[in-house]
């Protein structure tokens, strides 16, 4: 379900950023410095040495590059509504920088991680409580976004990987609600999540669980005009599968 790249992989993404600044000798910057720390887990350390390269330089490209590392410091940390918080800002704040591919990557990794562990207590519940898994569908619009706006970058490669497992768990996460509905007896509510999964979601196996719950709440209605749509369209989807 998950494919968060390696630390070693998005520690040479960040190094690799255009707004790093060169250095007169060969010592290393405070802000190479600062991304070693993050490197070896010392992230509050880190995060200290980046918020101080922020408050004392007046240049802006290297003002947005220390709050990039804090970014990834916090999203290294588990700190990710810090990561929320600090991507918003400089997204809103330097709309024009070259360098947000990067930081609308690391704000959709730290929603979809939050949001895989809530939907993974929302799948857990027997009884639906209302809830929807927002932060993994606030990853996917982000990703999505991230894609639109700057599809040559490695970061948007990345993000079509993630898109298919991240659209699947939120299809599932409506059937298993619908099949709540269906020991209830509430088969309107199963057709109406059925059908919008059938309607708005790729997968093949998705589409005809969908089919089939949508089959066993229009049996229990006896609505034979619908179940024999119904069995049509999975016979379609079943097809499918020999494509």
């Amino acid at each position: 379900m998950k494919h968060i790249l390696t630390l070693s992989l998005l520690f040479l993404f960040v190094t690799g950023c255009s707004t790093v600044p060169d250095t007169d000798d060969n010592q290393p910057s405070d802000y190479e410095t600062a991304l070693k720390l993050v490197h070896s887990g010392q992230y509050d350390a880190a995060l200290e040495m980046l918020q101080k390269i922020y408050e004392k330089d007046e240049s802006i490209n290297q003002r947005v590059q220390a709050e990039m590392g804090m970014i990834f410091a916090n999203y290294k940390k588990g700190d990710y509504e810090q990561v929320e918080m600090l991507s918003v800002n400089v997204l809103n704040t330097y709309p024009t920088h070259p360098d947000l591919s990067y930081v609308l990557f690391l704000r959709a990794m730290s929603l979809q991680i939050q949001g895989e562990k809530e939907i993974t207590k929302l799948f857990e519940q027997h009884i639906p409580s209302g809830e929807y898994p927002e932060k993994l569908r606030g990853s996917y619009g982000v990703y999505v976004k991230l894609i639109k706006r700057y599809p040559e970058t490695i970061y948007a490669t990345e993000a079509h990987k993630r898109l298919p497992p991240i659209r699947d768990n939120l299809a599932y996460y409506e059937l298993h609600v619908a099949r709540y509905y269906l020991v209830q007896g509430n088969n309107e509510e199963v057709i109406k999540r059925a059908r919008y999964v059938k309607e708005y979601y790729e997968s093949r196996l998705v589409r005809k669980k969908a089919l089939n719950l949508m089959k066993k709440a229009y049996t229990a209605m006896d609505d034979k005009t619908q179940l024999k749509r119904v069995e049509e369209a999975l016979l379609t989807v079943e097809a499918e599968r020999h494509r």
